[in-house]
């Protein structure tokens, strides 16, 4: 069964009892232990945090994101060693040929465009056709930059109104990448990967260059589900309700025919890139293809 996200929005004090946390609230104590857990994230400024619990997260490879004023996640608390390969795995990917780097990122590409335009399927907004077109004209390293080119039309179909950056649902999108990001950062660690290392970022100033190659084609997860419930919300009201993005791990992708959490994809995701660089052969990484939103029972064929 996939592991659980725990969002803290009110005043309380967060506490390690018995390898389970313990969060004190004004309605009582409530205990969840550690082991079900994959992701902590703090929102309210009025939460505080013992320093023994802070540790057996860390042991746990429990990744704590805290948010700042506007609610938007502004760091994230990683174990500094968390897979007992941890240096073999580091001069693998340190040593990976910029040809594979390439053939990677244009895998990565391709599949964040199909599923772009299977988003817009969805959602009955026109535009996926040549999107898909475009899919299938991606080059070793996106030579001929068909990401962008993609999400220009994406967006403006998407977000009509303000586009990526400016629309409405532009925090709520936000929001939503800033979760899977976070996920897909603490898995990156725990597999033993440098964070830091990206197959096609590759910032100085960006300690999850990896997380942002590999978040690539799980955003139009986000981007389904933040407008999906922008059909539930009332009349010229747009601030999508959080707890629906709060359980965005929880809903269902496709990887080589079976169904899995998008937790317990990213997971695979990694998995399989370890395999695509062991052997050097880029169709053996797996991503995640859209499917309609459904919540995860357990993974099945």
């Amino acid at each position: 069964m996939p592991k659980r996200t725990v969002y803290i929005q009110s005043a309380c004090k967060l506490a390690l009892r018995h390898r389970a946390l313990v969060v004190c609230s004004d309605k009582g104590p409530c205990e969840l232990p550690l082991e079900d857990i994959m992701l902590i994230v703090v929102e309210s400024h009025q939460a505080t945090l013992t320093s023994p619990l802070l540790a057996a997260l860390s042991e746990h490879g429990i990744a704590l994101v805290v948010c700042d004023n506007t609610h938007m996640p502004c760091s994230i608390q990683l174990p500094l060693h968390a897979h007992w390969q941890h240096t073999k795995i580091a001069e693998r990917q340190l040593g990976i040929s910029k040809p594979l780097r390439k053939q990677l990122w244009a895998r990565i590409v391709q599949q964040k465009l199909v599923n772009q335009a299977r988003c817009l399927e969805l959602l009955e907004i026109p535009g996926s056709d040549l999107i898909r077109a475009w899919a299938k004209e991606i080059h070793s390293g996106d030579s001929t930059n068909r990401e962008a080119v993609g999400a220009s039309l994406y967006f403006q179909k998407l977000l009509p109104l303000g586009g990526r950056r400016n629309s409405d649902f532009s925090p709520s999108l936000d929001f939503g990448y800033s979760i899977v990001r976070s996920a897909i950062a603490r898995c990156i660690v725990a597999s033993g990967w440098l964070p830091f290392r990206g197959i096609h970022h590759c910032s100085m100033q960006n300690p999850f260059n990896l997380a942002d190659d590999l978040i690539e084609p799980f955003r139009p997860c986000i981007d389904l589900l933040v407008m999906k419930n922008r059909d539930e919300l009332p009349a010229g009201d747009n601030s999508i309700d959080r707890k629906a993005i709060y359980r965005a791990l929880e809903y269902e992708v496709l990887l080589s025919g079976k169904l899995y959490s998008i937790q317990s994809a990213i997971q695979r995701t990694i998995d399989t890139l370890s395999i695509a660089v062991e052997t050097r052969c880029a169709g053996a990484l797996e991503l995640p293809a859209l499917i309609d939103l459904k919540i995860a029972e357990t993974e099945r064929g």
